[in-house]
């Protein structure tokens, strides 16, 4: 599902932006949502909470905080999302390149310049998607980057997802989100029973059998998987992975 962040101090403009995603996502039959934001510090909380966006379209004037600050704040916590500044003076438009923005829209070509960002835009979010674990908790949905996962350790009924920014607790086996992942990427491997890990992060492989991850952890390789480990690690490493 492609989710797209609307912040704008005006609710009507919101919702005529969601007039505009209702059309053109029926039109193609790709799931989607839009939420609005009338202020940009309920955006700052949800993100904080742990939400995602593919795409923020982001009002450059705003009370209290303006497009291009929030757009700073989630430029610090995410590089990867999408953001689109929105504007009535096109003025503005040539500072969006400070923060990786994909584009702008002036207001009073919304209904001819929204669909094109979106038809631009698709392809690349419909891609990006491939390589992201989904991850459901209560009312918040959290989208994590394969590349960010360190490693997995199965808890129980529990599987904890580690990052290098944040973790997560999800109610799935290590095994099947195992499969989800290398059905993606080539990049993740049993260390043992308990442990999966992601080849990227590791640093070395250590006496004892020993993998010392990017984040300082010590992951034990079992003797059983000694020899497929070390043959991704030397894959990876001579990039032929």
């Amino acid at each position: 599902m492609i989710r797209i962040a609307v912040v704008d101090d005006e609710r009507l403009f919101s919702e005529h932006v969601k007039q505009i995603s209702n059309n053109y996502f029926a039109g193609i039959n790709e799931p989607y949502e839009v939420i609005g934001y009338n202020h940009p510090r309920e955006l700052l909380w949800d993100l904080e909470d742990g939400s995602y966006y593919d795409l923020y379209l982001l009002d450059v004037q705003m009370p209290d905080i303006g497009g291009m600050e929030l757009a700073q704040q989630i430029r610090l916590k995410w590089d990867e999302p999408y953001i689109v500044f929105v504007t009535s003076y096109e003025e503005y438009c040539r500072y969006g390149y400070k923060y990786k923005a994909s584009g702008y829209i002036l207001k009073n070509e919304m209904d001819k310049e929204l669909p094109r960002v979106f038809e631009e835009l698709e392809q690349l979010l419909v891609e990006k998607q491939q390589n992201q674990l989904i991850i459901e908790k209560y009312a918040q949905i959290s989208k994590v980057n394969y590349k960010d996962i360190l490693y997995l350790h199965v808890d129980g009924k529990y599987t904890e997802v580690y990052t290098q920014s944040q973790d997560y607790r999800v109610r799935r086996s290590l095994g099947n989100l195992y499969e989800e992942l290398s059905a993606n990427s080539k990049e993740f491997i049993y260390a043992d029973k308990a442990f999966v890990v992601n080849i990227r992060h590791i640093l070395s492989l250590g006496t004892e059998n020993t993998l010392i991850m990017r984040n300082g952890c010590k992951i034990t390789v079992s003797v059983p998987q000694m020899q497929k480990v070390k043959k991704a690690i030397s894959a990876y490493w001579r990039g032929k992975l």
